[in-house]
């Protein structure tokens, strides 16, 4: 069941428990996710994993996962699609229900982009559009 949440909450810490294959994962923003830099060179190290943000949580719906993102357009994907590749799916403390994509330091060009390719390109669904 969807809960309302206030954007400038964080909430409660990560959970050792991995994330089921069917979870979704929003990575705000329009896939390639490339303005004004390539999303490789924008990753960094979180909680010990090297990666990019994404909202992400067991049992949430993308309604909710997507509150927490401004733009008016993100990228959806599940976590067993991500796993496919090789990647993991890890909850981060952060705002909302944040994630880590995480992704070797030395990853490529090429990687990135087969990466990149899983986030199918949607309209952000959250209300917070009505700005």
């Amino acid at each position: 069941m969807e809960t309302p949440l206030s954007r400038d909450k964080t909430l409660p810490g990560p959970s050792a428990e991995p994330l089921p294959d069917d979870a979704v994962v929003v990575r705000c923003g329009r896939p390639p996710f490339d303005d004004p830099t390539p999303l490789r060179q924008r990753c960094d190290w979180h909680e010990g994993h090297f990666g990019f943000s994404v909202q992400c949580g067991a049992g949430v719906f993308l309604e909710e996962l997507s509150r927490w993102c401004p733009n008016r357009k993100i990228g959806v994907t599940t976590v067993g699609a991500v796993r496919v590749l090789g990647y993991d799916v890890i909850v981060t403390s952060g705002k909302g229900h944040h994630a880590t994509v995480a992704v070797s330091p030395d990853w490529t060009h090429e990687d990135s982009r087969r990466l990149v390719d899983l986030f199918r390109e949607q309209v952000n669904p959250s209300q917070r559009m009505a700005r």
